[in-house]
């Protein structure tokens, strides 16, 4: 009977005083040198494909610096390789195109115009007390974690970032905040719970007062009654 284990051939090439442990030993050594030529045949074929892919970026990344790089026209990033690997990307990505604008300073506070902001001027008193406000203005910009306050304290959570009112006796310590709803991503006012409350002021019609808690959506143009003092609101 003529038995065969891949390469080695029992029948003629076993010499007559070779023990099973030997044959064993000398099979596993043929085995294995067979793996490894499989293995760097392999390992050939992925330095390859990385080189491959690698001068693919490059000579992306040299294009976009040139100048040549266009959103939405020629073969992207994503193509090419997937022409040179045969495989799809799942993915697509693209270049930004354009710059963010630099960081300004508006009404003393520095802040990043690639962002939403609110500009809020004080227009009138209808109270002595608060006619010291009349005619300053204040930047804010809120994030989805951290609004802006609005009250009669001096923190610097008021001072640096949000209104301090402190002169204003009929505004709560922590009476309102500018914040930017998680919901539909856009800008808000809203009352945290004031003693005297916040109102949609509109001349020559009766005040709207906002419910405590709730969420007003900012545009442009509106003015709000805080205290004594009427802001007027302006969304860039």
């Amino acid at each position: 009977m003529d038995f065969r284990y891949n390469s080695y051939d029992f029948s003629n090439d076993v010499p007559p005083d070779m023990s099973i442990e030997q044959l064993l030993e000398q099979e596993l050594g043929f085995q294995s040198e067979i793996m490894s030529a499989s293995y760097d045949a392999k390992i050939d074929a992925l330095k390859s494909k990385f080189e491959t892919i690698k001068n693919a970026l490059w000579q992306t990344h040299t294009d976009a610096l040139a100048g040549n790089f266009k959103e939405n026209q020629g073969q992207s990033i994503a193509s090419k390789l997937a022409g040179k690997t045969g495989k799809e990307l799942k993915k697509p990505f693209t270049r930004p195109v354009g710059r963010k604008a630099p960081p300004e300073t508006i009404c003393g506070r520095t802040i990043d115009p690639n962002l939403p902001y609110i500009r809020i001027t004080c227009i009138a008193s209808q109270k002595k007390a608060g006619e010291c406000y009349i005619g300053k203005e204040w930047v804010v910009q809120p994030t989805f974690e951290k609004p802006c306050k609005v009250g009669r304290s001096r923190g610097i959570h008021f001072t640096n970032k949000g209104l301090s009112l402190s002169d204003d006796l009929e505004v709560s310590t922590t009476h309102s905040e500018f914040g930017v709803s998680k919901k539909t991503r856009k800008l808000y006012y809203k009352d945290t719970g004031s003693t005297n409350g916040s109102y949609i002021y509109t001349e020559n019609e009766p005040l709207i007062q906002l419910a405590g808690g709730s969420e007003l959506e900012l545009v442009s143009g509106m003015t709000l009654l805080i205290g004594v003092c009427i802001y007027k609101i302006a969304v860039p």
